[in-house]
């Protein structure tokens, strides 16, 4: 019987983090793929291409 109740989570220890199109991902949803063990983000992508359809982006345009 677990005497923890974290006992039966595992965190992956992924020290490399490969975001492949990363101009489609928002920020916060990359936060959640980090771990303590995370010593490198490699971000890809089109920096071109812009993420004109989430919210953030159109606070960004309306208030820049």
């Amino acid at each position: 019987t677990p005497t923890h109740p974290h006992t039966h989570t595992h965190t992956p220890h992924v020290q490399v983090v490969l975001v492949e199109g990363c101009e489609q991902v928002l920020e916060s949803h990359l936060i959640v793929a980090l771990s303590a063990a995370t010593k490198h983000l490699v971000l890809t992508g089109d920096r071109k291409m812009a993420r004109h359809g989430t919210p953030v982006a159109r606070l960004v345009a309306r208030h820049a």
